[in-house]
């Protein structure tokens, strides 16, 4: 007869090496992750389910819906949707919303320990280093042969430079030359920076110097290539987290002091930098067009917020009212670019209110609120920091449109969200 101990320790080892192929997700095509996180679900659930009843208590219950209530109104949206199977195509995207913190809060036993964790941001870290070598090794195969033909001798510096100003083939889709991997530079550049925020934790974790080292070399190399991939708004905040992060590191003030601090010293830095800036014409110009083009957008989605503040207009058909605002914008030349590529809000916060109106957004911050509240009673710097530089990028970017950034919001939020834990 096997002894429970025993089964119990296996049962803990499943359920954390069935996690670990979920951290590969950077270098996977999503409809592979998918069926990874199916995979994941199944054994946890058929494994773990004499937890679920002691899991499943009123108050870890409540704090479950707490997260994924907004998700829930989009669900209920759709309803209302002149086109639900656009949406359904849409909002299957949100499932690890609830499938992983569901199956981790209420199937496992205890959370992953300290060494396990360490493990999990270690699989995450090499993830994305591969993710380099394998941009790198496509380039490669692309441009070699041309760069030989055109210098006749090879200089590593200068190929890297070369390989470099040929990047944006990485969005190439024509058949047989594509890149087989995501590619975004500012999803990808994200997973870099939350990479670096992974690897401060666990260099302030490590006591062996001989170990420190290796996380300080690979430390450097992403945020040089955090640079290189030339995604302004997560390098700003990542360089402001390190900035907070250091500053708190040195003072020892508490998590929420440094970032305040932090953040004026932004501001102060912002005004000083922006009458430097103003004297370049041509940083000015690329400022203006920006503005310009973030500005029509934002004159869209507002009148069509006003139309439904209260409920919205769903996925499909607010995207239908973005096109049909863009119609009517004064562009320069033949082409409407906002039309051509029918484009998104541009920003999660746009989008929700488009969509799901007053409702869904107070409930998304809601979720938001209860996290970042949770990193700050935990003294969990790496969480705050996480979310700071989510919270970031939704202002820019619909990051959860996405199945990637979805899944490296879930994953990491379900680790630290210890709220239910308790």
């Amino acid at each position: 007869m096997l002894q429970k101990g025993y089964i119990d320790d296996n049962l803990k080892n499943i359920g954390f090496l069935s996690f670990l192929p979920l951290l590969l997700f950077p270098i996977l095509q999503f409809s592979i992750v998918s069926k990874l996180i199916i995979i994941w679900s199944l054994i946890n659930v058929i494994s773990g389910y004499k937890n679920l009843k002691n899991n499943a208590t009123k108050l870890n219950v409540l704090n479950f819906i707490k997260l994924n209530s907004w998700v829930l109104v989009i669900l209920a949206i759709l309803f209302t949707s002149n086109n639900v199977i656009e949406d359904l195509k849409i909002v299957k995207g949100l499932i690890p919303f609830f499938v992983l913190p569901f199956v981790y809060f209420f199937f496992y036993k205890e959370p992953f320990n300290k060494s396990q964790l360490n493990v999990i941001y270690l699989v995450f870290i090499l993830a994305n280093l591969l993710y380099v070598l394998f941009v790198l090794y496509y380039l490669h195969n692309r441009f070699y042969e041309m760069y030989i033909y055109n210098y006749n001798q090879f200089d590593f510096l200068e190929y890297i430079k070369y390989l470099y100003n040929y990047r944006g083939y990485l969005y190439d889709e024509r058949e047989g030359l594509k890149f087989w991997l995501f590619y975004n530079k500012l999803y990808n550049s994200s997973f870099i920076a939350i990479s670096i925020l992974l690897m401060l934790k666990m260099y302030g974790l490590e006591k062996e110097k001989l170990y420190k080292i290796p996380l300080i070399v690979i430390m450097v190399l992403f945020l040089a290539i955090l640079l290189i991939m030339s995604s302004y708004p997560i390098i700003l905040i990542t360089l402001f987290l390190l900035a907070v992060y250091v500053f708190n590191q040195i003072f020892k003030t508490k998590i929420i002091t440094g970032f305040v601090i932090g953040l004026f010293s932004l501001l102060i830095f912002g005004f000083c930098l922006s009458s430097i800036i103003i004297n370049d014409s041509k940083i000015v110009e690329q400022l203006k067009s920006g503005i310009e083009y973030r500005a029509n957008i934002f004159n869209c989605a507002s009148g069509i917020i006003k139309e439904d503040i209260l409920f919205g207009h769903s996925i499909t058909n607010q995207q239908d009212k973005l096109n049909k605002c863009y119609e009517s914008l004064s562009v320069e030349g033949d082409k409407n670019y906002y039309l051509s590529y029918e484009l998104n809000s541009h920003n999660y916060y746009l989008f929700l209110m488009m969509t799901g109106g007053v409702v869904v957004l107070s409930l998304f911050l809601v979720m938001f609120y209860n996290c970042l509240k949770n990193s700050l009673i935990d003294k969990n710097p790496t969480y705050f920091y996480f979310l700071i530089l989510i919270v970031g990028i939704l202002f820019i970017e619909n990051y959860f449109y996405r199945m990637y950034g979805v899944m490296v919001f879930c994953v990491f939020n379900t680790l630290w969200y210890s709220k239910l834990w308790k």
